[in-house]
């Protein structure tokens, strides 16, 4: 990821529905979105970006 980025926007497609985070380096704080708002998938995204995504760059 670029230094000069504050935030990280990605959609993330689980099966048939899709959900996406907004993750601000800033204020180190992840937004998750279900349409379906679907416990499960909100689990998925939550864990996947604590495990993946922050690590990566540097949360």
């Amino acid at each position: 990821m670029a230094p000069p980025n504050d935030r990280i926007i990605a959609v993330i497609c689980l099966d048939h529905p899709w959900v996406a985070y907004m993750l601000d380096k800033r204020t180190q704080v992840c937004y998750t979105f279900d349409p379906l708002q679907l416990k499960a998938n909100l689990a998925t995204v939550k864990s996947s970006v604590q495990n993946v995504i922050e690590p990566q760059v540097g949360i």
